[in-house]
């Protein structure tokens, strides 16, 4: 947790800012980000298309500390979070720079209503993350072709590969 977000600020990035909306990764998160205390921006709360929270689902495959413990993939969710939209981050971010150089989604199925919600991609230079297969969220069923025909609408240049047998990966780039 926060590896990512280490590597972008070794690089120049500023402002950056950590979303994460299970408490047992903020702790993961707080300690192996201590070096950086104060550089950075934690958001806690989930990636979403609204503000009015979720509920996510404890992922069985995975321990506490691993970045991918809650999913919105799942049903039977039990764990309610506060959400923020990926514009309002968007917003938050562009106040120094005017655009967001990189932007992470490693949501576990925020992915879909973040990006699918989203007015602002245009303000975004580049784009990685990890979509999942077969991600039944409020109701909908996602696949990872919804991700990339947004950021196609979005971005001049977009890939992918598979990986394993139920995410990808992707990039975009201006």
């Amino acid at each position: 947790v926060g590896g990512f977000w280490r590597a972008c600020w070794r690089r120049g990035a500023s402002p950056v800012f950590a979303v994460e909306p299970a408490r047992v990764n903020l702790g993961c998160l707080a300690h192996n980000l201590s070096d950086y205390a104060g550089r950075f921006t934690v958001v806690s709360k989930a990636v979403w298309s609204h503000s009015d929270g979720i509920t996510l689902a404890e992922d069985p495959q995975h321990v506490p500390g691993n970045s991918s413990t809650f999913t919105a993939c799942l049903p039977g969710g039990e764990l309610p979070v506060p959400t923020v939209t990926l514009d309002r981050l968007i917003e938050e971010a562009t106040k120094v720079n005017g655009r967001v150089a990189w932007l992470k989604l490693d949501c576990e199925g925020g992915e879909y209503p973040a990006l699918l919600g989203s007015a602002l991609l245009d303000l975004v230079d580049n784009v990685c993350g990890e979509a999942h297969e077969k991600c039944f969220i409020e109701g909908h069923e996602y696949q990872p072709g919804a991700v990339l025909q947004a950021l196609r609408d979005n971005f001049p240049t977009v890939r992918w590969v598979k990986n394993g047998p139920c995410t990808i990966l992707f990039w975009a780039h201006r």
